[in-house]
């Protein structure tokens, strides 16, 4: 059975690829806090959940206003 592909396009960029699985699960979370009167903290999960495969990411911004 052939998987359906996603196509990608942002600014000039293209990524191709296949679902993680057929049914997947999708999950993100973050948070952000302030840690000064111009200084932001974030911190970010993200991940996908199939058939006995997973994929998982986690990013972290600071964010200074000025």
């Amino acid at each position: 059975m052939k998987l359906p592909a996603f196509v990608l396009v942002v600014g000039g960029c293209t990524v191709d690829g296949t679902p993680i699985a057929v049914d997947a699960a999708t999950m993100e979370a973050g948070i952000e806090v302030k840690v000064g009167s111009a200084a932001t903290l974030g911190v970010a999960y993200n991940g996908q959940f199939g058939d006995g495969v997973s994929q998982n990411g986690f990013n972290a911004t600071l964010r200074i206003d000025f």
